[in-house]
């Protein structure tokens, strides 16, 4: 039986596409004889298959027609699979290509993307990936529409015709176009590339596509990276509204390589999320990962201090984790500590934790802050104190010290409850000329003899008496020491 569509259009001139399509629309065919037929117009000329392919996108009525046509071609030769792709984009129904993809087995959709978006150079034709995300945009507003039983009216009409079509397999339907675009080249850029251009509504609908596509979240993030920050920042404001929590992205970006990670967070900066929101994503981290966290925060300009006091309301470990993390980084303790000068004295406190914590000795801490000034230096030592490091090691580091370190490591041991009597019992052991340093401090500090006597009356007789001796040694007189008594 001869091919009734051959039949019906044979004499029918390739460039009264009028008539061709009314020609066709008035035979009575069945849907195995359009490739069969495209094939033998191919035959005839390139032109006349094109002509054809044209005919085809205008008039056949279901995806599963246009399913059929195109699986069969795909068995066809390279140059006339394209006429028929040709046709179709001509007709300005690339979308029919696309739905046919999405319908097709995974090779064949692949060819056919090739043919859709790789032109003869063997570039990307951005025109036709554009074409391919237009499709996703309206897929995805079609699932979303489903899912919030809504629709508007500024969508392709003969998408949504389709997506009524498929139903159900709207998911799978998208899975294969984001499949075979995501394997041709950087096709996927392309395709996404101008979504900064596009409506608000529209990012949410191609979000929800590419989203369900994706195997994972990191996955598409990293895909998304590749046509540049902008797109990646629209993209992520585009998921978020559609209910992807910006913390889950954040998360997510840790699978991605550096750069991929320092984007993803300076976009969630950029949509508004604070440093606190950012550092409340590595709570639960392992330190390797807060260390690259910490990096990336500080790539997009976000400072030591800020970084730290931010921390602390998420709890000790967080603050140990970013100390360890800058530390590997390559930031030196005395710097880590000098970003602390003007923020809280519970957050240097623990800081200093960490720091010792992690072999930092108490010596090294205030060796480190002497160039901030000796205010600070009380403040470390008084941290150090209140954490429970030893007071003999603060003293030992105090005598060995300039006059004035000396009187700021005793003021901080003070000011953090310790009696003279502590400071004296504990530094004791060390001799006479140590004694007198910490007294010498204690006098400095402002202390009257006095005051001295009366808080050591009860200690050991012989460290009395060293307490007494660096007294008068350091100029105070029989006549001060009589009125003390």
């Amino acid at each position: 039986m001869p091919n009734r569509i051959t039949a019906a259009l044979s004499d029918v001139p390739i460039r009264d596409l009028d008539a061709m399509r009314g020609r066709l629309a008035a035979t009575d065919f069945h849907d195995v004889e359009t490739a069969p037929a495209f094939s033998a117009a191919f035959q005839r000329s390139r032109n006349r298959a094109v002509a054809l392919a044209r005919t085809y996108a205008a008039t056949l009525q279901t995806p599963e027609q246009h399913r059929q046509l195109f699986q069969t071609a795909a068995t066809f030769g390279d140059d006339e699979r394209r006429a028929l792709v040709e046709g179709y984009r001509k007709q300005g129904q690339a979308t029919g290509v696309v739905h046919a993809i999405s319908l097709l087995p995974r090779a064949q959709g692949l060819l056919y993307m090739q043919d859709l978006v790789v032109k003869d150079d063997g570039k990307i034709d951005k025109r036709a990936a554009h074409e391919v995300a237009f499709w996703l945009r309206d897929a995805g507003h079609a699932m979303r529409a489903n899912a919030i039983k809504h629709a508007s009216k500024t969508h392709d009409d003969a998408v949504v015709d389709f997506i009524d079509d498929v139903g159900d397999a709207l998911s799978d339907a998208v899975n294969a176009v984001v499949d075979a675009l995501s394997q041709v080249g950087d096709a996927f850029v392309n395709a996404v590339s101008d979504v900064v251009n596009w409506a608000a509504d529209q990012v949410q609908d191609l979000c929800h596509a590419l989203y369900d596509a994706a195997a994972t979240l990191g996955d598409l993030l990293g895909k998304v990276l590749d046509a540049g920050y902008q797109v990646l920042k629209t993209i992520m404001g585009g998921l978020e509204q559609i209910g992807i929590s910006m913390r889950d992205m954040v998360v997510a970006a840790f699978d991605l390589a550096r750069d991929g990670l320092v984007a993803v967070l300076k976009a969630a900066d950029n949509l508004g999320r604070t440093l606190a929101e950012l550092l409340g994503t590595m709570v639960n981290l392992a330190a390797g990962l807060v260390q690259r966290g910490i990096d990336a925060l500080i790539a997009i300009g976000k400072t030591v201090g800020n970084i730290l006091e931010q921390a602390a309301q998420f709890g000790y470990t967080l603050i140990k984790n970013s100390v360890m993390a800058l530390i590997a980084l390559g930031h030196a303790v005395g710097e880590i500590l000098f970003t602390l000068v003007t923020r809280p004295q519970d957050l240097l406190k623990q800081v200093v934790k960490s720091l010792t914590e992690l072999s930092h000795t108490v010596g090294e801490l205030l060796n480190e802050t002497i160039a901030a000034g000796v205010a600070f230096v009380t403040r470390v030592a008084q941290a150090a104190a209140e954490i429970g490091e030893s007071i003999v090691d603060l003293l030992q580091f105090a005598v060995q010290a300039a006059a004035n370190i000396a009187a700021a490591v005793v003021d901080g041991l003070v000011k953090a409850g310790k009696t003279i009597v502590d400071l004296v019992v504990n530094i004791a052991a060390a001799g006479l000329a140590a004694v007198k340093r910490v007294v010498q401090a204690l006098f400095d500090l402002g202390h009257a003899l006095v005051d001295v006597l009366k808080e050591i009356a009860k200690i050991a007789f012989d460290t009395l008496k060293d307490v007494v001796k660096a007294a008068f040694e350091l100029g105070k007189t029989i006549v001060e020491f009589t009125k003390s008594v």
